[in-house]
């Protein structure tokens, strides 16, 4: 919940101040030019959803939310990294076409984030704001294949344009392409990862999409 107030100068020690009843991480912000201010409690996000003309599925993300689903840091419980192809310049006829924004759930009605400037370049460092203003989107101007890593405590993103070279990378996961071995065999159910091999023996690992490895067996 927010809790907005009114702010005044004073050189008065005795003047009081905000109080906290719940403990954790709390976001202040202060809004200079109506001098007020308000303070929101940080909850963390565990997915966020990539939307926009410069998307596959552009602002349809009901279409393969899989395609523009954020994914958890392995490395901060803070952050959420995106990456995948991205393009100003489909085929197709589709609203703002270089443009994105980032929805908190499969809902246009829930909270959103922003950049503070309209037309944002996506390449470099920022931070955002959340709704209750413009609908402003960040900006690409080349197509190739993107990492969005966005922090939620310190409300900031980090877009880097990892490629321009699309055709040797797959469009969503950048992984690159490889021939598929018809011995071996890997499906995921519901998080759960399984190998089938006509040969013995075998040896697997399994790595995060920053490249570490999580988890091997032989």
């Amino acid at each position: 919940q927010d809790y907005s107030s009114s702010l005044k100068c004073t050189t008065d020690k005795q003047t009081e101040g905000w109080s906290v009843s719940v403990p954790g991480k709390y976001t202040l912000y202060a809004i200079k030019d109506k001098h007020q201010a308000y303070a929101k409690i940080f909850k963390p996000r565990r997915t966020l959803y990539l939307v926009g003309g410069c998307l596959k599925e552009y602002w349809n993300y009901w279409t393969d939310p899989a395609t523009c689903q954020f994914t958890p840091s392995s490395s901060n419980p803070e952050e959420l990294v995106w990456e995948g192809y991205l393009s100003p310049t489909w085929s197709d006829d589709r609203p703002e076409p270089s443009k994105l924004k980032i929805l908190t759930n499969q809902s246009w009605t829930s909270e959103t984030y922003h950049p503070y400037v309209a037309d944002t370049p996506l390449v470099g460092e920022g931070n955002f704001r959340s709704s209750g203003g413009d609908d402003a989107k960040w900006e690409i101007s080349e197509a190739g294949n993107y990492r969005i890593t966005i922090n939620t405590a310190t409300e900031t993103i980090r877009g880097e344009l990892l490629g321009s070279n699309a055709k040797e990378l797959n469009a969503v996961t950048e992984v690159r392409k490889v021939e598929q071995d018809a011995s071996v065999q890997v499906v995921c159910v519901k998080g759960t990862i399984y190998v089938k091999s006509t040969e013995k023996p075998v040896t697997i690992s399994v790595c995060s999409i920053d490249g570490k490895q999580i988890a091997s067996y032989s």
